[in-house]
């Protein structure tokens, strides 16, 4: 018996080599033709020129789906998120309809054999002027005093903050507000820390 497996090992040993490379090629082949598909979330950041900003923010999400050889999908690695840049430096204040490609992709190798589909595949950008603007700060009262007892006086400290934001919207705040301040039941002088409602798209000082 010995003999026999021997004989089956060292026969012919250039002929079955030749057959395990072809199988192994066959079986490249077959994975490489094979089609697969993958989702991906795209982080894509927006570049604009020096003071200007972006509504809503200079990070967007999107998705894309990437469908192709089994081989190359693989090669795309297992992170679900991929980044993307688009670059509007040359663009002026407005509203801009922008077509996100392969292009924007980072780290991407685009790919004749990878059919690569956008979830949005156009994206509205809005950019305008960084505009500061100094405003009143007014509080939000809710609740009664306790009985028989009356707000005479609320003091606000700081009375007035800066803000910071898209000239075209910033114009158009005269004052912001405080969140809520509870003064049910209240029967005596009282310091309330108080947090602004701070609109969006603004920051404050």
């Amino acid at each position: 018996m010995p003999n026999h497996i021997t004989e089956f090992f060292t026969q012919n040993i250039k002929l079955k080599v030749s057959a395990l490379i072809l199988s192994l090629m066959a079986w490249y082949y077959i994975q490489g033709a094979e089609t697969a598909s993958v989702g991906k979330k795209v982080l894509v950041h927006i570049k604009v020129k020096e003071n200007f900003l972006v509504k809503d923010g200079s990070l967007r999400y999107n998705y894309v789906n990437i469908k192709g050889p089994r081989s190359l999908i693989n090669e795309l690695g297992s992170q679900n998120e991929i980044k993307a840049q688009v670059d509007l430096e040359d663009e002026d204040k407005g509203i801009h309809e922008y077509q996100i490609t392969t292009a924007n992709l980072l780290g991407f190798e685009p790919s004749s054999r990878l059919d690569v589909r956008f979830s949005r595949p156009i994206m509205t950008i809005e950019i305008d002027e960084s505009f500061n603007k100094t405003v009143e700060v007014k509080e939000i009262l809710t609740g009664s005093p306790a009985e028989g007892k009356y707000i005479s006086k609320v003091s606000i400290s700081p009375q007035r903050v800066t803000l910071t934001g898209m000239k075209s919207e910033l114009q158009k705040i005269k004052e912001i507000v405080t969140l809520p301040i509870d003064i049910d039941k209240i029967d005596k002088n009282r310091i309330v820390e108080a947090q602004v409602n701070l609109p969006r798209n603004f920051s404050s000082d």
